[in-house]
């Protein structure tokens, strides 16, 4: 079954996605659905898509120096 998102709900993704580099931003939006489907989430909460989201930029943002 696929990920289903309303826009409301896609919104914080997508600000956490914008200023990325284009190839962690695939990398960001696999992780996140790959998040959501092992925990059988077809139609995720906004706090579980908060969790994912949180979860899933581990790694992808470095902190200023």
């Amino acid at each position: 079954m696929p990920l289903s998102l309303t826009d409301h709900r896609l919104a914080p993704v997508m600000a956490a996605a914008g200023p990325l580099d284009p190839d962690k931003r695939i990398v960001l939006m696999e992780r996140i659905v790959a998040s959501l489907k092992r925990q059988g989430l077809h139609r995720p909460t906004d706090a579980e898509i908060e969790c994912a989201l949180r979860e899933s930029m581990r790694g992808l943002v470095q902190g200023a120096a």
